[in-house]
C-alpha cells in the first residue's frame, strides 16, 4: 500500500508503464492532480489482479497522445472521487479500458476531449460506475461514438445501445447483487456484461433489488 500526493506516469519527455497489482497492491493519492498518465511521454497504467487506486482527479494524456489506463480482473478497482479527463484540446488517442470484471468509479464527470482522432472508453466485461442516476449521461457515450468494445481481434466503436447494460443502483445491496462489489450505492453502472452477470441481474430484478433497470442483450464478441 502506497500513499502519494500525485501519481505521475510518464514525464520529462519519457514514456512509462505503471502497474498496481495484487489484492494487497494499492495506491492512494491526496493531491489535486491525482493520477496523471502521459505527462511528457506516451504512457500507460495497469491495475490488475485485485489492485486498487484511489484518487481525487485524473487525466489520461495530459501533454502527449496515445496514453492509457487499464483496469482488469475481478476485484481490480480505480475509485476516482472527482473528474476524469481523457486527453485535452491538443492530444488525443487516449483510452480508459475496463475489462474482465474490473471497476472504475467516477464521482465527478468523465470528459472526452476531441481533436482529430478520438479518446475512448473501452469496455470488455468491465464496469463504469458514475455517481448518481446518470442513465442519460452514461447512455450518451454510446451513440456519441466514445465507447469501444472488443471484436475478438481489435477494439471497435460500438454505437449499438442493445450491446450494453445500463442500471441505476440506489443502495449498496442492490449494487452488490449485480457486480459483487461493495460501496456502490447511488451509482449508475455502464457495462458490457458477461453471461453470468445477467443471471445475477435477473435474480436481483426478481427480488426488486434496484430502482431502475434497463436490460440489454449482450453483444456477442467474435471468437
Amino acid at each position: 500500500s502506497l500513499g502519494v500526493s500525485n501519481l505521475l506516469v510518464g514525464s520529462f519527455g519519457e514514456g512509462s508503464l505503471g502497474t498496481v497489482t495484487g489484492s494487497g497492491g494499492s495506491v492512494t493519492t491526496s493531491g489535486g492532480f491525482g493520477v496523471v498518465v502521459g505527462n511528457g511521454g506516451t504512457s500507460s497504467l495497469l491495475v490488475n489482479n485485485g489492485g486498487a487506486v484511489s484518487s481525487l482527479a485524473a487525466t489520461i494524456g495530459w501533454t502527449t497522445p496515445d496514453s492509457s489506463v487499464t483496469v482488469t480482473g475481478t476485484g481490480s478497482q480505480w475509485v476516482n472521487s472527482g473528474n476524469v479527463r481523457l486527453g485535452n484540446s491538443e492530444f488525443d488517442g487516449n483510452t480508459l479500458a475496463i475489462a474482465d470484471g474490473g471497476l472504475v468509479k467516477v464521482g465527478g464527470t468523465l470528459d472526452f476531449f476531441r481533436n482529430g482522432s478520438l479518446n475512448f472508453l473501452r469496455l470488455d466485461g468491465g464496469y463504469l460506475a458514475l455517481f448518481g442516476a446518470q442513465l442519460s449521461t452514461a447512455g450518451s457515450y454510446i451513440p456519441g461514438g466514445e465507447v469501444q468494445t472488443w471484436s475478438g481481434t481489435d477494439w471497435v466503436v460500438n454505437t449499438d445501445l442493445s450491446a450494453f447494460s445500463l442500471a441505476y443502483y440506489a443502495t449498496d445491496a442492490a449494487a452488490e447483487s449485480f457486480t459483487g462489489y461493495g460501496g456502490l450505492g447511488g451509482y449508475t453502472i455502464l457495462a458490457v456484461p458477461e453471461p453470468s452477470t445477467y443471471a445475477m441481474a435477473l435474480a436481483s430484478l426478481a427480488c426488486g433489488g434496484f430502482s431502475m433497470w434497463r436490460r440489454r442483450k449482450r453483444h456477442r464478441l467474435a471468437a
